[in-house]
């Protein structure tokens, strides 16, 4: 027989080639050519603290690849570390995953909301933690009412819920499937939908109490949470969202 040939496991490679080989093997469009030095820095400021880079803070790029010559992606692979430990970037992504996950809805406040997704980026857990967390409040405690804002900001409707679990966490848009299988594309099927729909459809506001104002309104009925976390896990780690896959290694674990 032939000899077996030890090939590394993908999650050991490096997470840029992990992400240039999920690019590579989904894009179907023309040659890109690479994005210069300059272009690059502009828009790495501008994906991950949400502004452009300041004159000292170019010049001390270039004076790098100056001294560096032919160290341009090492160098590149520095400036993204550096901008991934600011301050300015946990803000900016709290922002971001606030605008996509609640999508401005004021149930509750903005500087709750951020302030937990912060606390999950402070703490470095994996985003398929976030989404448990997501998926499984039910807003009792002081520590958990945040994360229940998925819900609230949808009014807690099973199929609004379920649309944009799909369209927020797997990426894709299964209303078609509401009906009945999608024409056109093979596997957006109506299981699909109603498989999402049934883990959500338990889901209800409480009646508010006589004489106080609360926030906590959503509880699952009928599952304990200590029963569900596994198979809540497990439908997290599904849910891994590709366009969210780059932000940090920790994420991939």
């Amino acid at each position: 027989c032939l000899p077996r040939i030890p090939v590394a496991p993908i999650n050991r490679l490096p997470l840029g080639d992990r992400i240039d080989r999920v690019v590579a093997g989904g894009y179907r469009g023309p040659e890109i050519p690479a994005a210069t030095d300059l272009e690059f820095l502009r828009r790495v400021y501008l994906d991950l603290i949400g502004r452009g880079p300041m004159i000292k803070e170019i010049r001390a790029y270039l004076s790098t690849l100056e001294q560096r010559p032919g160290q341009s992606k090492v160098v590149r692979q520095e400036v993204i570390d550096d901008l991934l430990e600011r301050d300015e970037f946990s803000r900016h992504y709290a922002t971001v995953l606030d605008v996509m996950f609640t999508e401005r809805g004021a149930k509750i406040t903005v500087r709750e909301f951020r302030a937990f997704l912060r606390q999950w980026q402070a703490d470095r857990k994996p985003l398929d933690e976030l989404y448990l967390e997501l998926l499984a409040a039910d807003g009792t405690g002081e520590r958990w009412r945040p994360a229940v804002s998925f819900f609230l900001n949808r009014d807690a409707e099973p199929n609004l819920v379920a649309r944009h679990v799909g369209r927020i966490f797997y990426g894709r848009d299964v209303r078609c499937a509401q009906c009945h299988d999608h024409p056109l594309v093979e596997d957006n099927e109506q299981s699909e939908y109603y498989g999402i729909l049934s883990f959500v459809n338990r889901t209800s506001h409480l009646p508010m109490e006589s004489g106080v104002t609360r926030r906590c309104l959503v509880r699952r009925r009928m599952v304990r949470w200590s029963l569900r976390r596994s198979s809540i896990r497990s439908a997290a780690n599904s849910l891994r969202s590709p366009c969210c896959q780059w932000s940090w290694p920790w994420m991939l674990n």
